[in-house]
Protein backbone atom coordinates (compact mmCIF):
# COMPACT_ATOMS: atom_id res chain seq x y z
CA UNK A 1 0.00 0.00 0.00
CA UNK A 2 1.26 3.87 -0.46
CA UNK A 3 2.95 5.38 1.74
CA UNK A 4 -0.37 7.80 2.52
CA UNK A 5 -1.98 4.51 3.96
CA UNK A 6 0.58 4.64 7.12
CA UNK A 7 0.09 1.20 7.58
CA UNK A 8 -0.63 1.34 11.21
CA UNK A 9 -4.07 -0.32 11.42
CA UNK A 10 -2.63 -3.27 8.92
CA UNK A 11 0.74 -3.95 11.05
CA UNK A 12 0.83 -7.36 12.75
CA UNK A 13 -0.84 -7.04 16.40
CA UNK A 14 -2.92 -3.88 15.13
CA UNK A 15 -6.41 -4.44 14.00
CA UNK A 16 -8.46 -2.87 10.82
CA UNK A 17 -12.26 -2.33 10.33
CA UNK A 18 -14.78 -4.11 8.58
CA UNK A 19 -17.44 -3.49 6.46
CA UNK A 20 -19.98 -2.49 9.40
CA UNK A 21 -17.27 -0.12 10.59
CA UNK A 22 -16.33 -2.60 13.21
CA UNK A 23 -12.74 -2.89 14.73
CA UNK A 24 -11.44 -6.75 13.88
CA UNK A 25 -8.35 -8.10 15.24
CA UNK A 26 -5.42 -8.91 12.46
CA UNK A 27 -6.10 -12.24 13.37
CA UNK A 28 -9.01 -12.17 11.48
CA UNK A 29 -8.20 -10.41 9.35
CA UNK A 30 -5.73 -12.74 8.63
CA UNK A 31 -7.39 -14.99 8.19
CA UNK A 32 -10.12 -14.04 6.08
CA UNK A 33 -7.97 -12.58 3.72
CA UNK A 34 -6.06 -15.79 3.18
CA UNK A 35 -9.01 -17.82 2.77
CA UNK A 36 -9.96 -14.98 0.13
CA UNK A 37 -6.52 -15.65 -1.49
CA UNK A 38 -6.82 -19.73 -1.16
CA UNK A 39 -10.20 -20.07 -2.91
CA UNK A 40 -9.82 -17.36 -5.10
CA UNK A 41 -6.61 -18.09 -6.65
CA UNK A 42 -6.85 -22.06 -6.20
CA UNK A 43 -3.62 -21.81 -3.86
CA UNK A 44 -3.05 -23.66 -0.80
CA UNK A 45 -3.21 -21.53 2.77
CA UNK A 46 0.44 -21.95 2.91
CA UNK A 47 1.38 -19.84 -0.44
CA UNK A 48 -2.08 -17.53 0.55
CA UNK A 49 -0.74 -16.75 3.53
CA UNK A 50 2.82 -15.73 1.96
CA UNK A 51 0.94 -14.09 -0.70
CA UNK A 52 -0.94 -11.57 2.22
CA UNK A 53 2.69 -11.10 3.59
CA UNK A 54 3.92 -9.73 0.47
CA UNK A 55 0.89 -7.80 -0.16
CA UNK A 56 0.92 -6.13 3.02
CA UNK A 57 4.58 -4.63 2.10
CA UNK A 58 4.86 -1.19 1.93
CA UNK A 59 6.91 -1.82 -1.44
CA UNK A 60 4.18 -4.09 -2.98
CA UNK A 61 1.93 -0.83 -3.37
CA UNK A 62 -2.17 -1.18 -4.21
CA UNK A 63 -1.47 -3.47 -6.85
CA UNK A 64 -3.21 -4.86 -9.26
CA UNK A 65 -1.05 -7.42 -9.66
CA UNK A 66 -1.29 -10.68 -11.41
CA UNK A 67 -1.10 -14.19 -9.24
CA UNK A 68 -2.39 -17.75 -11.00
CA UNK A 69 -4.30 -15.86 -13.92
CA UNK A 70 -5.95 -13.33 -11.71
CA UNK A 71 -5.75 -9.39 -10.25
CA UNK A 72 -4.94 -9.28 -6.66
CA UNK A 73 -4.71 -5.93 -5.06
CA UNK A 74 -6.47 -3.02 -2.51
CA UNK A 75 -9.59 -1.21 -2.95
CA UNK A 76 -9.24 2.39 -1.09
CA UNK A 77 -12.23 4.28 -0.26
CA UNK A 78 -11.34 7.90 1.59
CA UNK A 79 -14.89 9.22 2.92
CA UNK A 80 -15.43 11.81 5.89
CA UNK A 81 -15.36 9.41 8.22
CA UNK A 82 -12.24 7.82 7.45
CA UNK A 83 -10.37 5.54 5.23
CA UNK A 84 -11.78 2.08 4.35
CA UNK A 85 -9.75 -0.64 2.21
CA UNK A 86 -10.67 -4.45 0.94
CA UNK A 87 -8.48 -6.87 -0.35
CA UNK A 88 -9.91 -8.22 -4.35
CA UNK A 89 -9.48 -11.15 -6.17
CA UNK A 90 -10.41 -10.81 -9.94
CA UNK A 91 -10.52 -12.69 -13.01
Amino acid sequence: MDASLGRTDVSYGGSTEDEHGRRVPLDEFTAASTVLLAQGLGIDPVHARRLLRFLLTKECGLGPHRFAGAQVGWVLEETSAGRRYGLFVGR
